[in-house]
C-alpha cells in the first residue's frame, strides 16, 4: 500500500462548530502533502488528529495500515515527529537537551553530528538554551528533537511561519533537501500557497473543515472546482502573477 496514513470518515466538531467534516484522505509514502487554507479550516485539526492530542468524533485513522486509538497511541508517537510553530522547546534544557529529550528517556542513541550536518546547526550552539538562539537555530533544533528517532512520519505545524523571509527561504530549501535526502513521509501546514507549492508533492486545499481540492498548484490555478480555489490562489499576489 502507498498510503502511510489514512483518514477514514474522521470528524471533530466543538459543539455545533465542525472544525472538521467527516474526511476521507491518505497521505502517500515517502511524500510532503502540504495542508493549506485560511485560519479555521481545520488542517491543525487534522495533524492534531493524527498524533491523537484530538480525540475524533468520527471515524478511523490508520498508520502503516494499523489503526490508531488512545490504547497504542504511544507506540505510534514514537515513530512521528511533531515541529510547530515556534518550535516548543523547553527553555530550561540546551539545545543537546532539548534534542535528546526522547532518546535518554527511551534508553536510545542518536547521531547528533549527523543531525547537525544534516539541518545545518552548527555543533558550536548546542550547549546554548533556546533564549541565545536564533529563531531559525531554534526551528533547527525543534526539526532536529523530531528526526532524532527516525520517524516514519513528520508532521510540521506552521513551522516556519514566525521567521523573516531570508531565514524562511534558507529553511525551506534545507527542508526539501532533508525530505528528499531521507525519503520523508512529511505533512506540512502552512498559510503559504508559494511554500506549498515550493515543498509539496501534493498540495491539499481546504475550507470551512472540509477539503475542496487536491492537486499541484498547477492542477488548482487551471483546474479549480470552485470559485473559492481560485480566489484563495489570487489573493496570493506573487503566485497569481507567475
Amino acid at each position: 500500500m502507498n498510503a502511510l496514513v489514512e483518514l477514514h470518515g474522521v470528524s471533530k466538531r466543538y459543539g455545533s462548530a465542525a472544525a472538521l467534516q467527516p474526511t476521507d484522505l491518505n497521505f502517500a509514502r515517502g511524500q510532503t502533502t502540504v495542508l493549506i487554507g485560511p485560519s479555521g479550516c481545520g488542517k491543525s485539526t487534522m495533524l492534531r488528529l493524527i498524533i491523537r492530542l484530538l480525540e475524533p468524533d468520527s471515524g478511523k485513522i490508520k498508520i502503516d495500515g494499523a489503526s490508531v486509538s488512545s490504547s497504542n497511541i504511544t507506540e505510534f508517537r514514537h515513530r512521528v515527529g511533531y515541529v510547530i510553530q515556534d518550535g516548543g522547546l523547553f527553555p530550561h534544557l540546551t539545545a543537546r537537551g532539548n534534542i535528546l529529550l526522547m532518546a535518554r528517556q527511551l534508553n536510545k542513541r542518536i547521531a547528533l553530528d549527523e543531525l547537525c550536518a544534516l539541518t545545518r546547526f552548527p555543533a558550536q550552539a548546542l550547549d546554548r538554551f533556546p533564549a541565545e538562539l536564533s529563531g531559525g537555530q531554534r526551528q533547527r533544533v525543534s526539526l532536529m528533537r523530531a528526526l532524532a528517532l527516525t520517524p516514519k512520519l513528520l508532521l510540521l505545524d506552521e513551522p516556519l511561519g514566525a521567521l523573516d523571509p531570508l531565514v524562511r527561504a534558507a529553511l525551506q530549501k534545507d527542508l526539501k533537501e532533508i525530505f528528499q535526502r531521507l525519503q520523508q513521509t512529511a505533512i506540512l501546514v502552512t498559510h503559504d500557497l508559494a511554500e506549498a507549492a515550493f515543498l509539496g508533492n501534493e498540495i491539499v486545499l481546504m475550507n470551512e473543515g472540509r477539503i475542496v481540492q487536491k492537486g499541484t498548484l498547477g492542477e488548482l490555478r487551471s483546474q479549480p472546482t470552485s470559485s473559492f480555489v481560485s480566489e484563495f490562489i489570487t489573493a496570493q499576489r506573487s503566485l497569481a502573477l507567475t
